[in-house]
């Protein structure tokens, strides 16, 4: 499965946090059957930066998983800021809870934008979270697209099923 989110979108998190938990211990995932990909679709400028923070870090997933669990804490709203100043206070606080300020270069945030681009056209993605559910074995590779939003575990474990 193909699981196209973005790190500061509060539907992923709660995929992310809550479904991605459950399905972690489920015999579809323990067993081997189920495979998941996370692939980084930003939705918005702090998204997208956020992103390339993720990408530069050592470990991902890692870095995936705890912006994720702590996106209460950088992916706040501050009315008294601009645009700007507020995207560089959430930045500054993805840094610190990464403890690495360390970035994708601007050649690399660029393929990360086209790759966004191209999964969009390929698989008609216009919101997140987004699911790709390939088949191996299927010949022509026949995908299961959806958009779950706030499906329950139950629903979204019988689609998987």
């Amino acid at each position: 499965m193909i699981a196209f989110t973005s790190l500061a979108c509060h539907v992923c998190n709660t995929f992310h946090q809550e479904t991605f938990r459950k399905m972690k211990s489920s015999p579809l995932y323990t067993n081997g059957d189920l495979r998941i990909i996370f692939v980084e679709y930003p939705a918005d400028r702090i998204s997208f930066f956020a992103s390339g923070h993720v990408w530069a870090s050592k470990n991902p997933q890692h870095a995936r998983d705890l912006l994720m669990h702590k996106q209460s804490e950088w992916n706040f709203c501050d009315t008294q800021d601009s645009l700007e100043k507020l995207e560089a206070k959430k930045l500054e606080k993805v840094k610190n809870i990464l403890k690495n300020h360390d970035t994708l270069s601007k050649k690399e945030l660029t393929e990360l934008f086209e790759k966004k681009m191209q999964a969009q056209k390929i698989f008609g993605i216009a919101d997140v979270p987004f699911f790709v559910l390939h088949i191996p074995g299927n010949s022509v590779g026949k995908r299961i697209k959806t958009r779950i939003g706030d499906m329950s575990w139950e629903t979204f474990y019988a689609w998987l099923k």
